[in-house]
């Protein structure tokens, strides 16, 4: 059953279970405890840390090596209830948002038959969390700058916000990595830190060839690909220097800024809303 308005007024009076899968809204206590047997959520992060939503982002961003899945009971606040199974697994180095996210799902479906022995079993005493170690990331969080690539950074962590948001095909609910200049915005979709390092000032244009750019960090360099523009069109990386004004040898400047940026992190609270009323407009 989808959820939504009137979703109490839908169910039936009472069952034995309720299962929350790949549902991002909180159900009303209301409807938690019709269910007698127990109300199950799954959970695509390793609580208690990485609890809320886009665990996988929040993970990758940070550099963890590992992640999980978690299979709670619905009590307490959001995805603190006692544990009932739970599976980690390593991140892969070529990992983005959208095959961590599979792999989360994968990783659920495999943990499922597990869970399922526990309620046909009647089962369902879990283990508590140790709510010290939890985290949590709410669903309007967004990452530093909205995603601005800060070369001053080690080429290792932009790599990691490039991959961090990237959702493929899929609609990207959190943000862009983005490279600006020139009061312009183009979003790299790939990176990859490169092994020689550069003595050039972070920021400086290395070079530009097809659908590469290569540009200096504080570490070594990275190199930028798979661009596209904000209505997710490619656009070849020779190209967007020319858009942007770029040469080899120049620094990046001239686009906005992370505290710029920062200052429009809040209107995300309202962003569903927008794209809801937006798309009621003809012909949007």
């Amino acid at each position: 059953e989808k959820p939504g308005t009137g979703l109490a007024e839908r169910l039936p009076g009472q069952f034995d279970y309720l299962l929350s899968i790949a549902n991002l809204r909180i159900i009303p206590d209301v409807i938690v405890q019709r269910a007698t047997r127990g109300a199950i959520n799954f959970h695509d992060g390793p609580l208690p840390r990485y609890a809320g939503i886009n665990a996988p982002v929040w993970a990758l961003i940070a550099g963890e090596v590992e992640h999980g899945v978690s299979w709670h009971v619905m009590a307490g606040g959001p995805d603190e209830g006692d544990l009932l199974v739970q599976r980690l697994f390593p991140i892969e180095p070529s990992d983005t948002a959208l095959t961590l996210n599979a792999r989360c799902y994968e990783y659920g479906v495999d943990s499922f038959a597990e869970l399922l022995e526990r309620m046909e079993a009647s089962n369902l005493a879990g283990t508590a969390q140790d709510l010290t170690q939890r985290t949590y990331f709410p669903k309007h969080k967004r990452p530093a700058g909205l995603g601005l690539i800060d070369f001053a950074a080690p080429s290792e962590d932009i790599e990691r916000l490039v991959r961090a948001l990237h959702f493929g095909s899929y609609r990207n609910p959190v943000a862009l990595a983005k490279l600006c200049a020139a009061g312009k915005a183009f979003y790299p979709t790939q990176a990859s830190a490169q092994e020689s390092a550069s003595d050039a000032n972070p920021g400086t244009v290395l070079s530009v060839d097809g659908d590469k750019l290569v540009v200096a960090t504080s570490s070594t360099p990275i190199e930028l690909s798979h661009f596209v523009r904000a209505d997710r069109s490619a656009i070849p990386a020779d190209q967007v220097a020319r858009e942007l004004g770029l040469i080899v040898g120049q620094r990046i400047v001239g686009g906005a800024s992370k505290d710029e940026l920062e200052q429009l992190a809040p209107l995300c609270q309202s962003e569903d809303a927008w794209v809801a009323r937006l798309r009621r407009l003809d012909g949007v």
